[in-house]
């Protein structure tokens, strides 16, 4: 997870940043991230059915296998292959979105699983954090030194997976499990997938494209990005570690509401400010309490239906957030084109708001592991 997540951090980092190179608009960047997610989006209800068929590990390994080459294709400076690569890498987020998180919940009990997830994410941060820092410095040389070194980190992730013997769960293998999981636990996990839509509508307006508002904004380079993108990492990593604490004091929905609503006011300082060390500071804020609350709402769909259920309620969350999340990319091109970064960044805090409410109207006052 650790050498997986170095690698595709490091391409990510600098994936806008390589098209802008190639003279792409931002319209076409847009369309390039509404490929992504969109086929990411796809393909999640579908990769929650196989996983009723083929263990979770399996998944996450066809997962990084999909992840490698996404990354391959982006050496071929084709358009052609660039989408391609954005499909691939749509397909590696799906079987990833609807197998990690039930795998991860049947190796520990409900009382350790908000532990694990906070690790979980705070591994891939710790990740996140080598490979902006040595994405961006290597872009300094060219583009492709960082896609080469994303190449080698995702080959040596799927060489570890293939070494790994992996455990052995009761599977269940019944068709008619997935679609039960839809009829029966329709209305809470409808609710889990609007507010998380929401958020995925919001983030797909503006966070794909932070790099690009450093760059035209402040004119930073490459290696002057991944090093912001590199801090944002370890705020990450050290608000993933406080989650669990501030949740044994104020349960999961609680800190998703107050997280969020903390947010708000550094993606408005996002939005207007001229000033380099303001902005920076505020998108380090903005992603660490954000974040926070991913891991929790993640472990709280799982935790909240019954097990067979788990991979059909992580693959709706998924859905909506991926969904909403590549048809905001697809706008926000259009707009930053004619009006700059500001309507994004605030229209995606207004997104924001309304996913805070309903998560607040839905789950304010429900017990912890019901729906």
């Amino acid at each position: 997870m650790l050498v997986s997540s170095v690698g595709g951090t490091a391409t990510y980092l600098i994936f806008n940043l390589y098209l802008r190179e190639l003279g792409w608009p931002d319209s076409a960047i847009g369309l390039a991230q509404f490929i992504s997610m969109g086929t990411g989006a796809a393909l999640t209800l579908p990769s929650a059915y196989i996983s009723f068929r083929i263990r979770p590990f399996y998944m996450l390994l066809c997962s990084l296998v999909a992840a490698g080459l996404a990354i391959l294709l982006l050496l071929l400076p084709s358009p052609i292959a660039i989408f391609v690569s954005a499909g691939l890498s749509g397909l590696s987020s799906a079987l990833s979105s609807a197998s990690l998180s039930p795998f991860m919940l049947r190796l520990v009990g409900h009382s350790s699983a908000p532990f694990l997830f906070s690790a979980q994410w705070s591994i891939s941060t710790l990740g996140g954090f080598l490979g902006n820092i040595t994405g961006g410095w290597l872009a300094t040389a060219g583009y492709r030194w960082t896609f080469a070194f994303g190449l080698a980190f995702q080959v040596v992730a799927v060489l570890l997976s293939l070494s790994l013997r992996p455990p052995r769960f009761a599977e269940i293998r019944r068709r008619t499990r997935f679609i039960l999981g839809l009829k029966q636990e329709w209305r809470g996990l409808f609710r889990l997938g609007i507010t998380q839509g929401f958020i995925g509508l919001g983030a797909g307006l503006f966070v794909p494209f932070i790099n690009l508002y450093f760059r035209d904004r402040f004119g930073l380079s490459s290696g002057a990005i991944g090093l912001l993108y590199g801090v944002q990492s370890v705020f990450l990593f050290f608000s993933a570690l406080l989650a669990p604490y501030i949740v044994s004091r104020l349960g999961r929905i609680k800190t998703v509401i107050l997280t969020q609503s903390l947010s708000l006011p550094f993606n408005a300082a996002l939005a207007f400010s001229r000033n380099i060390a303001i902005s920076s500071v505020s998108f380090w804020i903005r992603a660490g309490l954000m974040n926070m609350a991913q891991p929790m709402m993640s472990n709280y769909a799982v935790e909240s239906v019954r097990p067979e259920f788990r991979g059909t309620a992580t693959a709706l969350m998924s859905l909506f957030w991926m969904g909403c999340f590549s048809l905001s990319n697809l706008a926000a091109g259009f707009l930053m084109e004619r009006w700059g970064f500001n309507l994004p960044i605030l229209l995606g805090a207004g997104f924001y708001v309304v996913s805070t409410l309903l998560t607040w109207a839905w789950f304010g006052k429900m017990r912890e592991h019901s729906l």
